[in-house]
């Protein structure tokens, strides 16, 4: 593995650090080649933790641990019903048939799930992290920091889910016999992340229908099995007690990135087809991703007013 890992006190993972955009660039065309073909990515800014929606949700709701636990389970079900009830898209049938389909359209709507985006590409999950700074970067948090964010991608080794399957037997079965069918029935999800006794751990996974941005996004799941324990809790449930095999499970590769930069970073994303118009697809997406091309107009007003001059 490239660069000098440095263990992250706090929550036991690692960071790399890089120095600057064009370090970053370099660093993720090294993570789209053959060695991490089965490693997949998420954007964020440092500060952040790995949290799901439904994570989130219970702080400015003012429900403690205690009662998350207690209730999850019964929260999720609840949410999921909703959802189905007053969903009335195309797809309704897939809605009403498929947990998981159900549950990462919620995601995409914005609504609280247990489920965490990642991405097959680290480029698309370096283009979330530049998001993120860009909305971060208000006036009045400047003074604080100087332009300057750190983001971070997240790197993940999927092979780290399936090894730890391999220690729990009954887990083992449950998803073999849910990956050797090529389409994997809704029995099979319920019985491995919704059974009566809710087994601790992450694993990636995809609805057989992928919509339209889950596609464009090259998107996939970390789904927690128990919902009752955070996402973070069900994640370190696969930490590994040797330094060198928590290295190459999931560490986070964190960039300090100026203004300049970070335009910069959004401008050369852009002209590799990576932005929010692609990303989602429809006006919203077209409309949203004006914002991040904000000085692109500004630079395209001056060069106009520049030849009026003439």
């Amino acid at each position: 593995m490239e660069g000098d890992l440095i263990k992250r006190k706090e929550d036991d993972f690692y960071y790399e650090p890089v120095s600057g955009w064009n370090e970053l660039f370099e660093r993720l065309k090294e993570l789209t080649q053959e060695p991490y073909r089965k490693w997949i990515f998420k954007g964020l800014l440092s500060e952040w933790h790995l949290e799901s929606t439904f994570d989130r949700a219970f702080y400015p709701s003012n429900i403690n641990e205690t009662d998350r636990q207690n209730n999850a389970i019964e929260i999720e079900k609840k949410l999921t019903r909703d959802f189905r009830r007053l969903y009335d898209g195309s797809d309704r049938q897939a809605v009403l048939s498929d947990t998981l389909y159900c549950i990462s359209l919620m995601q995409h709507h914005g609504a609280p799930t247990r489920i965490m985006d990642f991405t097959y590409s680290p480029f698309i999950a370096a283009y979330f992290a530049l998001e993120y700074a860009w909305d971060k970067d208000k006036k009045e948090d400047n003074k604080l920091h100087g332009g300057k964010i750190n983001i971070a991608i997240w790197c993940f080794n999927t092979k780290w889910c399936r090894d730890y399957l391999e220690s729990n037997e009954k887990l083992k079965q449950l998803m073999d016999n849910r990956l050797k069918k090529d389409i994997p029935s809704e029995k099979s999800f319920l019985r491995i992340y919704m059974p009566s006794e809710p087994f601790t751990f992450v694993y990636p996974e995809n609805p057989y229908l992928l919509h339209t941005r889950l596609a464009r996004q090259q998107g996939v799941f970390l789904c927690p099995g128990d919902v009752s324990k955070s996402f973070s809790k069900n994640l370190k449930a696969l930490v590994c007690e040797s330094e060198e095999c928590a290295k190459e499970s999931i560490y986070e590769i964190r960039c300090e990135l100026c203004r300049p930069q970070r335009l910069e970073a959004l401008n050369q994303l852009h002209r590799m087809n990576i932005d929010r118009a692609s990303l989602f697809p429809g006006l919203d997406g077209f409309a949203e991703s004006m914002k991040y091309r904000f000085k692109f107009y500004f630079e395209t007003a001056q060069e106009r007013e520049a030849k009026s001059d003439c």
